[in-house]
């Protein structure tokens, strides 16, 4: 098949576009400003913003899917910028949708569980989004317009990952681990639940979507285990056999930040089951991340 994938050279977009390669899709791997070290990969520098650009690259490669996961994702910079949050998260991925409807594309938006404001968990598809931080009803914003321009779309909200970021630029799982090593102190919240996933298992669930004849508007691929982010971290911690007294619980409410944080927005990803959807347990998905079995 081929598969467009935006944000490629990000977090989530570098791991899925390694298994799109792994499972021989014609892989069209869409970054702007990170580069990306993949050969078999068919690599396009674009801004989404670009519509002329995005154009140019839909026309000439003409994709059978798309998964958009390129989002300006930081939440404190969506505040900081909301212009560019609007310009990146909302309008790119309209028109994004605009293309995939006009083209006869196949397309995957993944959002985030942040589109809800954490008081009534666990959260299904159905329920209404309920933002209270800028990236979160940006987010929720764009999945009206994605669904609008493309009908047949489908709409993949997605939970706190962690994993191996993009190669030099560690993720905070990454790093929190580093500091575990050198016997350095971890500060982590113990009031502040999600539904975690790896970035490996969210992108071959991803792809295994690609495959579905039917997919719902809206659907949740998360973890089954509810964790505050200090339990996961003693989790982590235990499973890779380093000091579980290095990590320090802390409130969420000492460490003002400028978004707004949501207490629990774990995701029911019951919909996705009934399709075929098995999450790993947090522990079979620790043992399958092989770049972290040096620990």
């Amino acid at each position: 098949m081929r598969v467009l994938i935006t944000g490629s050279s990000g977090f989530l977009g570098h791991t899925l576009t390694h298994q799109a390669i792994l499972l021989n899709h014609h892989t069209l791997a869409l970054s702007y400003q990170n580069s990306l070290n993949m050969p078999k990969a068919h690599h396009f520098s674009v801004d989404l913003s670009d519509k002329a650009a995005l154009d140019k690259v839909f026309k000439s490669q003409n994709p059978q899917a798309v998964i958009h996961c390129a989002a300006l994702a930081r939440v404190d910079d969506c505040e900081r910028h909301p212009e560019l949050s609007d310009k990146v998260n909302v309008s790119a991925s309209e028109h994004l949708a605009k293309l995939c409807h006009e083209m006869g594309a196949k397309l995957i938006f993944c959002s985030t569980d942040l589109v809800f404001d954490g008081l009534k968990p666990p959260y299904r598809p159905e329920d209404p989004p309920s933002p209270i931080c800028r990236y979160g009803a940006d987010k929720a914003k764009a999945e009206a317009k994605v669904l609008e321009m493309c009908p047949k779309a489908t709409v993949c909200r997605l939970p706190l990952m962690f994993g191996k970021g993009p190669e030099g630029r560690k993720v905070f799982f990454e790093t929190m681990l580093e500091k575990l090593q050198l016997g350095q102190e971890v500060k982590l919240f113990y009031d502040e639940y999600r539904t975690p996933l790896s970035s490996l298992e969210v992108a071959n669930w991803l792809l295994w979507l690609l495959d579905q004849e039917y997919l719902p508007a809206i659907i949740h691929l998360a973890g089954d285990e509810r964790l505050s982010r200090y339990d996961f971290g003693l989790k982590v911690a235990r499973h890779y056999g380093l000091t579980e007294s290095l990590l320090v619980a802390t409130s969420s409410k000492d460490s003002p930040t400028l978004a707004k944080r949501p207490a629990d927005v774990s995701l029911d990803s019951s919909k996705a089951k009934a399709l075929g959807f098995e999450p790993l347990s947090l522990l079979s998905q620790l043992e399958k991340l092989p770049y972290l079995t040096h620990l």
